[in-house]
């Protein structure tokens, strides 16, 4: 019985946070307003499948904008999202959000969807959704930093392995150049910690590269592994077409931009 009037006072408090949402005239600024109307749609759609509690939140966070109150993005659930947050906050500047509003909101909403969806429905075709459309927005707001500038301003990948078009398999080349990095990794006793950031040229779609982006660099943690490093030390993300080393228009082959980036730190 307890359970039952917990699920009905939940249930209460989403449907007034959604009735209040779609009564409330929009009083903030166009970029408020476009992203009180974002949180709108994600809560209506998270009440009729029965997620009461993210109706709620989300519902809550349209109705604060469209009061012209900020609502901020969630915090990451994961070390990937860790990244996405920082790129999101580096992107989302006073300007950004005053001359590109509908960007800014979009970056904003798809972040807070990609970050939803990854804790909640790690299996589901949203989450490729609104992954894709977060950087497509920060695209669009110019916020696509090299992976270095979000880790930290000063650092530089330690190296680099490429691939061949359309590729995860790792080349002569690449193996050499991996084998190397393997054996002074095994040769220092210290514990460094290792991040492999996977990226494509811009040929293909972002949703097919993103995927092609962490073949490769699954490659390279597997063969890390096998060389004796413990995979807890190695962390993998995957940035599709969405980071160039070497920019580029569309659809352009660019074989420096067929990479896995090593980054090689010391634990603090």
């Amino acid at each position: 019985m307890r359970n039952a009037l917990f699920a009905c006072l939940i249930l209460l408090v989403a449907c007034t946070n959604l009735d209040d949402l779609r009564k409330t005239e929009p009083a903030g600024t166009p970029f408020q307003t476009s992203l009180s109307q974002m949180y709108l749609g994600y809560a209506s759609d998270e009440q009729r499948n029965y997620h009461w509690f993210n109706a709620e939140h989300f519902a809550g966070k349209g109705l604060k904008l469209a009061k012209g109150e900020d609502a901020q993005a969630d915090e990451p659930t994961s070390p990937d999202m860790n990244i996405a947050h920082d790129k999101l906050i580096a992107a989302l500047s006073a300007k950004a959000k005053e001359t590109k509003p509908d960007a800014a909101a979009a970056a904003q909403f798809n972040y807070d969807c990609w970050n939803d969806q990854q804790r909640n429905y790690p299996d589901g075709e949203k989450l490729v959704e609104c992954r894709d459309l977060f950087f497509a927005a920060l695209d669009a707001l110019g916020g696509n930093a090299p992976m270095a500038a979000v880790l930290n301003p000063v650092d530089k990948p330690s190296d680099m392995v490429f691939f061949e078009w359309d590729k995860s398999n790792l080349t002569e080349e690449g193996d050499a150049t991996l084998s190397k990095i393997i054996d002074h990794l095994r040769s220092d006793k210290k514990a460094y910690k290792i991040t492999l950031g996977g990226h494509t040229d811009t040929t293909g779609t972002q949703r097919y590269n993103l995927g092609l982006s962490q073949r490769r660099a699954d490659t390279v943690k597997d063969a890390m592994v096998a060389g004796g490093i413990d995979a807890a030390r190695i962390k993998v993300f995957a940035y599709g077409k969405s980071d160039p080393l070497i920019q580029t228009g569309d659809n352009v082959r660019e074989p420096r931009n067929r990479r896995v980036e090593i980054f090689i730190s010391e634990p603090k």
